[in-house]
């Protein structure tokens, strides 16, 4: 059997503007949206007496991203779901992926998604191997601005340099002038540097990365990141080994998927629409998703694996099945995906309710 996997096309080459709704005006709303969503959420964790802070700055909820990251005191974890679900968001899996734990919700009218993702312990690497102990300092030195806990300055600095050496391997462009802007504030002694102190090649240490960061060379710094994060494993080769081999098992087998059925959605309509909406979809969204063309067995294992299915096409008589969904795909590209991100939104959260009933 032939599976066929669509690239996403970008938004812009779907559907021309109209006058009706300029690009601005949805993006802003899209933007009010989500910054209504998120706080909803940071309400209920405050309501409730959960203890958490941003991790990457007050800007994630003025202006969202692809995800929201927070960290949270590891007794307050197992009441994440509860909460979360009262303001509108579902559990994602997260096989894999050490002390994270995901959480989304879909704004139909403004098609967009929001996605938290909550750690309880601070650690860096691809599979969050390098570990630093200093979760519970960061939170008790959070302080709170306008109703939003932050990380302290010095806490925020650290945690960052590392996230761009040691997860991202590079610094980006907007991460370096956050850098920058928090240099001052940084700190030698800070438990994060202590972590990594050890690590540091010959030449460097704590003061040095502050300077370097300070001045904006970033070139420099991502220099630095391979042999920091070579170092650091070696520093504690069982930990950071059986952690990593762990975690890259896991993010494989994601047995946590075979949990819930999955759904699937079939696109009807004028092909070339079907296939741009297709296309479109991956790109934003983050539930577990997968677009095939026909294909008897490869939709039944995903099925099986608990994910979400996008078909082009109706299905024949032998697949329907009280699963299978039409979605008419117009040529208002646009809308169409829209409510397509529905369906799946709907889909999902009925899949996930069903796991807990």
């Amino acid at each position: 059997m032939r599976v066929t996997r669509l690239r996403p096309t970008p938004a812009s080459e779907l559907e021309p503007a109209t006058g009706a709704e300029s690009p601005d005006h949805s993006e802003h709303s899209a933007r009010t949206g989500a910054a209504t969503m998120i706080g909803a959420a940071l309400a209920a964790l405050e309501d409730e007496g959960i203890e958490w802070c941003l991790l990457r700055g007050e800007v994630e909820v003025r202006s969202p991203g692809d995800d929201v990251d927070l960290l949270v005191a590891a007794k307050d974890l197992g009441r994440l779901s509860t909460v979360l679900d009262r303001a509108g968001f579902l559990p994602l899996a997260a096989d894999g992926r050490g002390s994270h734990a995901f959480f989304v919700r879909y704004l139909e009218d403004d098609d967009v998604w929001v996605k938290l993702d909550f750690v309880t312990e601070i650690s860096f690497g691809r599979y969050q191997e390098l570990r630093t102990g200093a979760a519970e300092g960061v939170l008790t030195r959070r302080h709170n601005t306008n109703g939003v806990w932050l990380a302290a300055p010095d806490d925020a600095f650290w945690m960052l340099l590392f996230h761009c050496l040691l997860d991202k391997r590079r610094v980006p462009p907007g991460h370096a002038e956050r850098l920058q802007e928090l240099a001052p504030a940084a700190e030698p002694e800070n438990e994060l540097a202590r972590a990594a102190a050890s690590s540091l090649p010959g030449g460097w240490d704590a003061d040095r990365l502050i300077e370097v960061a300070r001045t904006g060379n970033d070139q420099q710094l991502e220099t630095l990141a391979p042999t920091l994060r070579s170092r650091w494993r070696r520093r504690d080769p069982l930990t950071a080994g059986s952690r990593l081999v762990a975690n890259a098992a896991l993010r494989k087998l994601k047995l946590s998927s075979f949990r819930r059925r999955g759904a699937r959605v079939h696109l009807v309509g004028p092909a070339s629409a079907a296939w741009l909406v297709a296309a479109s979809l991956p790109a934003g969204c983050p539930l577990p998703l997968n677009v095939l063309a026909q294909s008897g067995l490869a939709v039944r294992y995903h099925l099986a694996r608990g994910r979400l299915v996008v078909q082009l096409g109706p299905p024949s008589a032998r697949a329907a099945s009280p699963d299978s969904l039409l979605v008419d795909v117009t040529t208002d590209l646009s809308e169409s995906r829209r409510r397509v991100s529905c369906q799946l939104w709907r889909r999902y959260a009925a899949s996930v309710l069903a796991t807990r009933g």
